[in-house]
């Protein structure tokens, strides 16, 4: 298994390769044809799905992000591949009348990296957006 510096120094080396060697500008995002991820994986190495999400977790709990987006999962808030970055303590749903009838949810949760977060989404496998609170206190 590769550690976390392992596959974070693959993925530099691949913005590195995608911006010089490609010529891609990734701040507008960009697509890659099957021959430019083959030269990719092999100049700087493949990183999977799971590695990234594994270097994604890593980060959740040492940076303690202030704002992040994950997925609303039951009583869980979880990343993109489906790995839990936090518990729903409490809920709220909402119905929006409107053009579109929706449903917002508006929770309260604690990261696995012990921030307590307020949020909004619109219910289950749809994204929500996540605040720390500023007062972390019990």
């Amino acid at each position: 298994m590769l550690s976390i510096k392992e596959i974070e120094r693959r993925l530099s080396a691949q913005k590195y390769y995608i911006q010089n060697v490609l010529k891609k500008d990734i701040s507008r995002g960009y697509s890659l044809n099957p021959e430019e991820s083959r030269a990719i994986d092999k100049a700087c190495g493949k990183v999977t799905n799971d590695q990234r999400a594994r270097v994604e977790l890593a980060s959740f709990k040492k940076d303690k992000p202030a704002k992040y987006i994950g997925y609303m999962s039951g009583n869980t808030i979880t990343n993109w591949t489906g790995k839990p970055i936090a518990r729903i303590t409490s809920k709220k749903s909402h119905k929006h009348r409107g053009w579109i009838s929706t449903e917002k949810v508006y929770f309260d949760a604690v990261g696995i990296n012990g921030v307590k977060y307020y949020g909004m989404g619109f219910g289950d496998g749809i994204y929500c957006r996540m605040t720390a609170r500023k007062h972390q206190g019990n």
